[in-house]
């Protein structure tokens, strides 16, 4: 009977120890991703569809980029979307391009986590389409530090176009934009994301075409000197300190007036 009532206050004295002790786990970081898979159509404009997924145990941005060699010679840089990828996910990623009839050779790379993971070749044939001169058009465009927004007018319906820079400077980074639908007189923003290497002003050829390939349009613009986000909203924030400017006048008026009242 003592046995057991000293086994049980032994056994209670060990629970707060037990309870006491901090467990350590450390998570080692690993930075690994996996192409889970990878597609690529060939009737312009040509599609690179991509899984990407995060096996390792740090959440970074991926995005991908495609080059396109026409025997040795490169002829087009596509980039994809930049996602936030955490572990254990994985990022669907798209890259166009709007290449003629030929022989190409893709190489893909993956930017992940300040990494670079390499792929390809790959090879295809760019199959002819015979596209239509589609009724819309670019109206305006507004570049900022790191965005630029194109304003497109369409004429007639369209499904699924897609805005890609098919022409900009060697070492920049211009990402394509898709808009789902547009009504026939509609006007609508595309954003094109983008990294200059070193600004200037610079011409780029935006290409506008539907994802069926059917309607077509070109145009080349100059992206003038870059506005700030400080610059765009600086009207807005004048109107705001005038405001507030008058509403301080307007109580200083109407304590005057009290103060006077007061007074008589």
């Amino acid at each position: 009977m003592n046995v057991r009532f000293f086994t049980v206050l032994l056994v209670m004295g060990l629970i707060p120890a037990v309870a006491a002790l901090d467990v350590d786990v450390n998570v080692e970081s690993v930075i690994q991703g996996s192409l889970a898979w990878i597609n690529i159509s060939t009737k312009p404009p040509q599609k690179i569809s991509i899984t990407w997924e995060n096996i390792g145990s740090v959440g970074c941005e991926v995005r991908a980029r495609a080059d396109f060699y026409n025997t040795s010679k490169l002829v087009y840089t596509g980039w994809s979307r930049a996602k936030p990828l955490w572990p254990g996910s994985h990022a669907d990623m798209d890259i166009y391009s709007n290449l003629p009839e030929g022989n190409y050779t893709v190489y893909v790379r993956i930017y992940f986590c300040n990494e670079i993971f390499k792929f390809g070749p790959y090879y295809f044939e760019g199959k002819p389409k015979k596209s239509k001169a589609g009724n819309f058009e670019i109206v305006n465009i507004d570049t900022f530090d790191d965005y630029i927004d194109i304003y497109i007018r369409s004429n007639q319906d369209v499904k699924n176009l897609i805005v890609i820079p098919s022409k900009y400077p060697v070492g920049w980074i211009m990402e394509s934009a898709r808009i789902d639908f547009m009504n026939s007189g509609q006007i609508k923003k595309a954003r094109i994301p983008y990294r200059p290497s070193i600004w200037k002003e610079s011409s780029v050829e935006f290409t506008l075409i539907t994802e069926d390939g059917n309607f077509i349009q070109k145009k080349t613009v100059l992206l003038k000197k870059e506005k700030s986000r400080s610059d765009a909203f600086a009207p807005f924030i004048i109107i705001l300190m005038l405001i507030i400017l008058l509403i301080i006048y307007l109580s200083y008026k109407i304590k005057l007036n009290i103060w006077r009242a007061g007074r008589d």
